[in-house]
């Protein structure tokens, strides 16, 4: 919490990349790439819920086993190029 209000931080990890295929599945020192920001999130003392939108169910199984939320899987339009992290965030529900 900061000034009594819940934050969320909200990690966006596509299944599909361009530059390096499957990156936030590949493992790094022992665990997979996105489980080291999930870990960072909830290790802050201002962060109340940590919660991965992705596009691929297994980046969801690793982000829950991490101890994220993953609310949904991102259709498609949200998991292009052109999709914004606001764009993102606003269809997970927390906000307007």
């Amino acid at each position: 919490m900061i000034n009594s209000k819940s934050v969320i931080a909200i990690i966006p990890a596509r299944g599909v990349s361009k530059g390096l295929p499957g990156k936030n599945i590949k493992r790094f020192c022992g665990k997979p790439l996105v489980a080291w920001t999930i870990e960072a999130g909830l290790g802050s003392k201002h962060i109340d819920e940590v919660m991965v939108t992705t596009d691929s169910e297994e980046i969801a199984i690793i982000a829950r086993e991490f101890g994220a939320s993953v609310p949904f899987i991102r259709p498609a339009e949200l998991a292009s190029d052109g999709a914004t992290s606001m764009r993102v965030a606003s269809t997970s529900g927390k906000y307007p």
